[in-house]
């Protein structure tokens, strides 16, 4: 994968210093024509300002505000959590953009609007960071901020994957193996299982398959997160979920072109097998999903029509909707937009989006509205997956596209809130994950930090204006993979949250922060959605 020329906006991957440049024409590239009106509130950028204080001053008059602040606010945490009683939501949706760090979050919003503090999410009312370790790791803030390069983990497990992650936000238990289930191979109660055992209808929706690690870890158990087919055979077949969402269709490429060999396989972890398929296709797939002791077949759609017409009016009971791509390359995987035509070109929606495939608005909404039947109320997962492979293979184009589908999707699903529901009764959770790449601005990770996030080592990114690539390099290098690919980082990620039960992300604060603030645990995010869903 070699290194993408310098063009407009396009940053070069490596630890050499570097600056986006003008194309030949120094045009500058377009937003897609879906953009949406920009929300109006404002905060400062986070340029780089040239620190110009003693720095030694600085770090001593730092830990003692550091040490100050976080006797302030733990004494705050404590009283407020004393006060907290939950109630009961009718609804909780979390949306996690997998991969997507704070200067993920900060680069899309760049990209979009030319500043910070643009996207819906950035006004939700409850806001901290969140620690995203895995089992046996640990997140230390101290030794977080020391040195850049602690950034990227020591013990074996502490930097997360995906799976481990979504196990943590899924079931309140952290993990080092698989999906759904402990290191020592015993599986946790998901937040599915408890929704549909309290009368709720429950649902998953991703831009990968809907069997890959995010949505897996909420509402399946497996030993080998890989394992797509066994863990969609047990999605389909056993679960009780009630929608299931996303990419891996068996008779379409990246590119959305039917295939005439589809991608079947009986021995391929990977792959469908053909009779589940044909019978999801024909009807004839399902379980007892309520417990009325009746068979409730899965209906499925496929075509962009199927999923704008699920989006109002009637539906059926339960939906399995698989987009006409991403079943190839033998990986399973089902990128949707994410690997067709120009996955190298790192300027976004230069080539536009599959017009035969639904955007991650048109499946949440779509997806909502089949949950929205149930009158006890629902548990809705989506993901927006592909934000973590344009920040592994270096690709920001990529990564920001796949941003700005999810920043849609979420202005949509608070759009639906206040439409349909109300903040009194359901709860939005916006999320990631992790973050892949360990994102700064160029020239980052040189010379001795003298406070914590001192601003000569832990480089912002550059703000190059709306429509422009920021200036954003990916410092993590996964070398076992090539020079061109990217790991996770321990870097804690952006938590928001609004509506009924959001004040109870009080009662998870871990510790503070000297640079993010208060932070929570993933774990934290299954205890609010279970203390919600009543």
């Amino acid at each position: 994968m070699g290194v993408p020329e310098l063009t407009e906006g396009v940053v070069h991957t490596s630890h050499n210093r570097c600056e986006p440049t003008r194309g030949a024409e120094g045009a500058l590239h377009k937003l897609p024509d879906t953009e949406r009106l920009r929300t109006t509130s404002k905060t400062r950028e986070g340029g780089h300002e040239k620190m110009v204080v003693d720095k030694t001053r600085l770090a001593k008059r730092s830990i003692l505000l550091i040490a100050l602040v976080i006797v302030l606010v733990f004494s705050m945490f404590a009283a407020t959590a004393l006060a907290v009683t939950p109630q009961n939501a009718k609804n909780v949706i979390v949306m996690i953009a997998d991969g997507c760090g704070y200067n993920t979050f900060l680069a899309g919003s760049y990209y979009q609007y030319g500043e910070a503090g643009t996207q819906v999410y950035d006004r939700f009312p409850t806001q901290y960071a969140c620690s995203t370790y895995a089992f046996g790791g640990s997140y230390n803030p101290t030794k977080f901020w020391n040195a850049f390069e602690n950034q990227y983990g020591t013990a074996t497990h502490e930097v997360t994957e995906s799976n481990m992650a979504a196990t943590a936000m899924g079931t309140g238990s952290k993990t080092n193996i698989g999906v759904g289930m402990s290191p020592e191979q015993d599986w946790y109660t998901n937040i599915v299982e408890i929704a549909k055992g309290r009368g709720r209808m429950a649902g998953v929706v991703s831009t990968q398959s809907f069997a890959e690690a995010t949505p897996a870890g909420f509402s399946a158990h497996a030993k080998d997160r890989k394992d797509l087919k066994t863990i969609l055979e047990q999605q389909l077949r056993e679960s009780k979920l009630d929608v299931v969402m996303g990419p891996h269709n068996p008779w379409y490429n990246n590119n959305g072109e039917l295939q005439t060999d589809p991608f079947f396989s009986d021995t391929s972890k990977y792959l469908w097998r053909e009779t589940t398929w044909n019978d999801l296709k024909d009807g004839k797939l399902g379980n007892d999903a309520d417990g009325d002791g009746e068979i409730d077949y899965w209906t499925l759609i496929e075509t962009r029509e199927e999923f704008q017409a699920m989006m109002t009016g009637d539906t059926p009971k339960r939906v399995a909707g698989i987009p006409q791509c991403g079943g190839e390359n033998g990986t399973g995987s089902g990128y949707h937009q994410f690997f067709r035509t120009g996955a190298g070109d790192d300027v976004p929606f230069k080539i536009p989006f599959l017009e035969t495939s639904p955007t991650l608005t048109e499946m949440s909404l779509a997806a909502i509205n089949v949950l929205d039947q149930d009158p006890d109320g629902f548990f809705l997962m989506i993901e927006g997956g592909n934000v973590d492979y344009g920040c592994h293979f270096g690709w920001m184009g990529r990564a920001i596209e796949e941003l700005v589908d999810f920043n849609y999707a979420v202005e949509a699903v608070v759009e639906w809130v206040e439409t349909n529901s109300s903040w009194d009764e359901t709860l939005l959770i916006v999320t990631s994950d992790h973050e892949t790449g360990a994102f700064w601005g160029p020239g980052a990770g040189k010379g001795e930090v003298k406070a914590p996030g001192d601003p000569d080592v832990w480089v912002p990114i550059v703000n190059n204006g709306k429509g422009n690539m920021p200036g954003a390099v990916a410092y993590n290098h996964f070398w076992a993979y090539g020079p061109d690919f990217y790991w996770h980082s321990n870097a804690l990620v952006p938590l928001y949250a609004k509506g009924v039960n959001a004040d109870l992300f009080h009662t998870q604060v871990k510790g503070m922060d000297p640079v993010r603030g208060a932070y929570v645990d993933n774990t934290g995010i299954f205890n609010v959605t279970e203390m919600s869903i009543r």
